[in-house]
C-alpha cells in the first residue's frame, strides 16, 4: 500500500511524499514539513483507499493509518516534531559540510548552544 501513498493525485494536483532518511537530518525535516503541508490530502487518499473497491489488505492498512493520523496525540506529536526539527535544520546543514573540521564544528555547536541557551 505504501506505493499508493508515496505518489497520488487529487484533482489536478500531483503529490509525492519522501521517505525519512536514516542519515540526513535535513531531509527528515523536509519530509515532515511535506507531510504536514499535505496532511488533508493524505487523509483524503487514505479515505479513498479505505473504500470497498480495494483489496482487504489495503483497506485494513489504510483504515489503521487513517485512525492513527486522526488522533489528537499523533497530530500534536507530529507538529511538535516538525517544529523542533526546524530548529536543527540549519545546524544540520552546517555540520554536514565536507570542509567542516571537528574544532570548527564544535565551536559552531558551542556558539549555537550558548545563543539558544
Amino acid at each position: 500500500m505504501l506505493h499508493h501513498l508515496l505518489r497520488f493525485t487529487i484533482g489536478s494536483f500531483y503529490f509525492q511524499l519522501k521517505l525519512l532518511s536514516t542519515t540526513r537530518w535535513v531531509e527528515r525535516h523536509t519530509a515532515l514539513s511535506d507531510i504536514l503541508a499535505m496532511y488533508p490530502y493524505i487523509k483524503a487518499a487514505l479515505t479513498r483507499l479505505s473504500e470497498p473497491d480495494h483489496d482487504t489488505k489495503t483497506i485494513t492498512e489504510a483504515t489503521g493509518l487513517l485512525s492513527c493520523m486522526s488522533k489528537p496525540q499523533f497530530i500534536v506529536a507530529f507538529v511538535i516534531s516538525e517544529h523542533m526539527l526546524g530548529y536543527t535544520k540549519q545546524l544540520s546543514i552546517k555540520l554536514q559540510g565536507k570542509q567542516l573540521g571537528v574544532q570548527v564544528g564544535f565551536n559552531f555547536l558551542l556558539l549555537k548552544s550558548t545563543f539558544l541557551g
